[in-house]
């Protein structure tokens, strides 16, 4: 896809290459689509990495969706001419079992691959705007779980009241939940996180004195993720996600395209509210692959 474009209520899977491709996609918005098993295993020539959404430009609101079980990362947001990625907007969203058809689990993947900023001279940092990755559930991916990265920019990028846990990289899946990219001077917060590892300062520290991951007391480190079914997204009544998410950070509307409550009321970190069991009982997804 080029250009302004909705993509809404769609199923996307089985394909040999990237399940959207997208270049230089202002605009873009993928909403309330199920993306999975793209991909072609067998491929040899670039390291099998056929992501679930590949796109760049500015203001692309990913929201609402699920991403699982593609060869590459669930979701890679890339700077390359001739777009940058500036203003983007990704939530809610339920984001596992990506990333494990590579020749080699690495950090080549990531639930979520965000490299903010531009690649090129054609426009200027201090127009950018700052990009927020908030609510989603990442979990189980063959990689990073949420990456950060890109080039110094005057704007702090948000990540917050997401859910990632037992993302798999290099051998050890407590050191790569949220990250800002190793050598990468972009800076990042993140606020109101749940994840079952904090990140070493390999994944956080300035580069060159620019940048770096801010990792804020917020953040809520356990390894105790509990869900009634985490394909699923529910979350037990005795999850330390449930009314713990930061307001500021609200997403506008739910997973289901209901309210995730209004002003100070509290509500859960991850994809999908509790409350919202009762008003949408049909997980649509578990039935399609």
């Amino acid at each position: 896809v080029y250009g302004y474009v909705t993509i809404r209520n769609c199923w996307i899977h089985h394909n040999l290459g990237q399940g959207i491709l997208g270049s230089a996609t202002d605009g873009l918005t993928i909403e309330n689509c199920l993306i999975e098993c793209n991909g072609n295993v067998n491929e040899t020539t670039h390291g099998r990495l056929d992501h679930g959404i590949y796109a760049g430009g500015k203001r692309i609101i990913i929201r609402n969706n699920v991403v699982r079980f593609n060869t590459g990362s669930g979701l890679q947001l890339y700077n390359s001419a001739p777009g940058g990625v500036d203003g983007c907007a990704i939530y809610n969203n339920l984001v596992y079992g990506n990333g494990f058809n590579q020749k080699l689990l690495s950090s080549a993947t990531a639930g979520m691959y965000i490299q903010v900023g531009y690649n090129h001279t054609a426009e200027s940092a201090a127009t950018l705007e700052r990009c927020v990755v908030n609510n989603n559930t990442v979990f189980g991916n063959g990689g990073n779980g949420i990456v950060l990265a890109g080039l110094n920019t005057p704007v702090q990028h948000i990540v917050a009241n997401n859910l990632v846990f037992q993302n798999f990289v290099m051998g050890d899946d407590k050191t790569g939940q949220i990250v800002r990219w190793p050598g990468s001077p972009v800076s990042v917060l993140a606020v109101s996180n749940y994840v079952d590892a904090a990140p070493s300062a390999y994944w956080s520290d300035p580069v060159g004195g620019l940048g770096g991951l801010t990792w804020d007391a917020s953040n809520i480190v356990s390894e105790e993720n509990l869900f009634v079914d985490p394909a699923l997204g529910w979350l037990s009544p005795r999850s330390g996600c449930i009314g713990t998410a930061d307001p500021a950070y609200r997403p506008p509307v739910s997973f289901f395209g209901g309210t995730r409550g209004i002003g100070t009321d509290p509500f859960d970190i991850g994809a999908i509210d509790t409350s919202d069991r009762l008003l949408y009982p049909d997980d649509w997804w578990a039935r399609e692959s």
